[in-house]
């Protein structure tokens, strides 16, 4: 075997070849240092489970924490864990002279996970790869962990020389066992991909992706939650790695959640991003639980393998869990320590939001005094308000109206009256009496709008299937301020009226030429703002000789040009000419060339033109700021009607309804209108 990276001129090559008989034993292997110094090699050590009796011990560059020498440096660590067992390896100092020319060359750690295991012996050094599964350079990279996939993990460090004095890496290994990550249930397919999971056998447990925690998903897997009668299934993403975390659900490896027994029932959740805690909970005694696997083919019947963790579940059969009352310690008790630690947003109706701390009253009694609870299952639409409405409402009070939906549902709030007791000094809900709407979502709180003042506040949309509201008042008696009145309504089309909704996702719409040759879609809750932690999907399909023609009336989305990761964005992502299952409903694929995506200043074409009858738009918030999305009208032209497309601004794009903060899109532009206010 040769290895040629960085070779200083004349230096000699130095051959390395190991066989192991016996894979049980202890064997260290290096090159004396007078050697090492001046001619190029690597030293190995192999480090078996029998040689650690607590089962964990630690693994570093030689002779750290002093600085490793300045010259040609190769190292090589193998760790065998006992049978049934994976290494687990977590990086704990990492401190490497930058690399100027690549992985493999100065200052890298090399880690392989995916080495198959073969019985009682392992391959030769010989079969090392170029480079590993996961290659280190960067010092950021301490205190994350890593999983082999097998029994055996290695790392290699390279350096080409250390003039820095760099200390080189450090790191922890311990041996798990390889069974606290499989899938209890019974299989229905003799490869263990297509499982049954029953109430009768585990009231709750784990579901993982073959592989978990080192590699991504080989194939396509399915998962059936069955319970009883009364029960429902409660769905919850612990840990969620399937691709780049940048990409679209619209493509790409993805867990898709149906609110049945197979994959033709009603989609409630798609799941393919990291670090987004997704709770779903079933309306019946089942769900369906899919995983689907888009990496290039393997050549022997699966995909190609990536070291991402792939995803871990988990569930819960409960009688009804919609009828349980929140954690009493959800809502803490210092409700006015709790509001402060948030340094939420706060707002009075019809002022543009101003980032500050947000105090109740000091003398407010955070007792519950009324407490209201609105399950989808009894009611789907109703009206709420404050204790007394339309006389004033008592003072020293938090009351709690708590929204509970199942499957795929989201609850919209229209507050009809809104008058509140001011604070007539600040601009902000600072000693005011405020209206708190909260997101609840896996166990967690999540602030949507804090309101206060009088006047009428947008209409508000869940993130998930539950909301809360919190009214709060201070000390202040006598007639005054007559509270407010809210209707409510529980949806699942996410208050869409136009286009077919399709069972393919949770939010996914069709238009089709054939059904309707011109109308108008929008975001959800448009013109309000639009709720966070949503994927929309709006296919597009037209005749062979049709193009799309989509004109924005207005266009607000949060985010930085080019809307990727790294800036927090929301975005609208466009894709020409998809790939589609005309007859089917598989509407996910790509086209020629990526997405493109848009956001913030960064508007799409106005007009946006298709060149085939194909397009697909999504549109995907995720969470940290909100907007009031866009309105759009949709028209499916011939090619001949094309040569007479002129800009928006000329084709009645200006009498389209102007939204709430006064946007206005024309001829491409974002424009910014005075007069309307923004949504409270």
């Amino acid at each position: 075997m040769h290895w040629k990276r960085g070779l200083p001129p004349g230096s000699v090559q130095v051959l390395v070849w190991m066989c192991f008989v016996d894979a049980q034993a202890t064997l260290m292997f290096s090159l004396p240092d007078s050697w090492a110094a001046s001619q190029w090699g690597c030293t190995l050590a192999v480090v078996n489970g029998s040689s650690v009796p607590e089962g964990r011990d630690q693994v570093s560059s030689r002779g750290y924490p002093v600085p490793f020498p300045d010259r040609a440096l190769c190292e090589r660590h193998v760790l065998v864990a006992p049978p049934n067992h994976l290494v687990k390896l977590t990086v704990t100092d990492l401190d490497l002279e930058p690399s100027q020319s690549g992985p493999g060359s100065m200052g890298c750690l090399s880690l392989f996970l995916h080495w198959p295991d073969g019985g009682g012996h392992f391959p030769p050094v010989t079969s090392y790869r170029r480079s590993g599964d996961v290659t280190v350079c960067h010092n950021s990279s301490a205190g994350r962990s890593w999983f082999s996939a097998s029994r055996r993990l290695a790392l290699e460090f390279v350096s080409e020389r250390n003039p820095e004095k760099h200390r080189g890496f450090s790191a922890e290994f311990k041996f798990v066992d390889r069974d606290q990550f499989v899938t209890r249930g019974q299989s229905l397919s003799g490869d263990g991909c297509h499982l049954l999971l029953l109430s009768e056998d585990r009231q709750s447990g784990s579901i993982f992706s073959e592989g978990f925690p080192a590699l991504s998903p080989h194939q396509n897997c399915s998962y059936t939650l069955y319970g009883s009668r009364q029960q429902r299934v409660t769905l919850t993403a612990v840990r969620v790695a399937l691709q780049p975390a940048d990409s679209s659900c619209a493509s790409g490896d993805r867990l898709v959640v149906h609110d049945g027994t197979t994959d033709r029932a009603q989609v409630i959740a798609e799941i393919c991003r990291s670090g987004r805690v997704v709770q779903v909970t079933s309306s019946g005694p089942y769900l369906h639980v899919t995983s689907h696997v888009t990496a290039p083919p393997d050549g022997g019947g699966g995909h190609v393998r990536r070291p991402v963790a792939g995803f871990q579940l988990e569930y819960r059969f409960e009688e009804d869990p919609g009828r349980r009352d929140l954690p009493s310690d959800l809502i803490p008790s210092n409700f006015h320590k709790y509001l402060e630690d948030l340094d939420v947003m706060g707002m009075i109706i019809g002022d543009t939001i101003n980032r500050t701390s947000v105090y109740l009253p000091s003398e407010t009694r955070c007792e519950l005094s009324c407490h209201q609870t609105v399950l989808s299952g009894d009611k789907r639409s109703g009206e709420v308000s404050s204790p007394g409405h339309p006389l004033t409402y008592p003072a020293n009070i938090l009351c709690r109206y708590e929204f509970q939906g199942n499957g795929n549902d989201r609850v919209i709030l229209h507050f009809e009256h809104f008058d509140l007791r001011k604070n007539t000094t600040l601009k902000t809900c600072r000693g005011a009496d405020s209206v708190t709407v909260l997101g609840l979502s896996a166990g967690r709180l999540r602030l949507l709008r804090r309101l206060c003042g009088s006047g009428q506040p947008a209409r508000v949309m869940s993130p998930d299937h539950r909301l809360l509201l919190l009214f709060a008042t201070g000390g202040a008696t006598g007639a005054g301020p007559t509270g407010f009145r809210a209707t409510y309504r529980f949806v699942r089309d996410y208050g869409l009226t136009t286009g077919v909704q399709l069972p393919t996702s949770s939010c996914a719409f069709e238009f089709r030429s054939s059904v309707l040759r011109e109308g108008t879609f929008r975001t959800p809750n448009a013109p309000g703002y639009y709720p966070g932690n949503t994927d929309c999907h709006f296919y597009f399909i037209g005749g062979a000789n049709e193009t799309v023609l989509v004109q924005f009336g207005y266009f607000d989305v949060e985010g930085i040009y080019p809307c990727r990761l790294g800036s927090s964005s929301d975005y609208l992502e466009v894709e020409s000419n998809y790939r589609a299952n005309l007859d089917g409903l598989d509407y996910h694929g790509t086209g020629h060339g990526p997405p493109e995506r848009y956001c913030g200043d960064t508007a799409p074409p106005n007009p946006l033109i298709t060149d085939t009858g194909r397009l697909r738009l999504t549109f995907h918030s995720n969470g940290q700021f909100e907007a009031t999305g866009f309105e759009a009208r949709y028209r499916f032209i011939s090619r001949a009607e094309e040569v007479n497309v002129t800009p928006a601004a000329s084709t009645g794009a200006a009498e389209l309804r102007l939204p709430p903060t006064g946007l206005l899109l024309l001829s491409g532009c974002l424009l910014r209108l005075g007069g309307a206010p923004g949504p409270g």
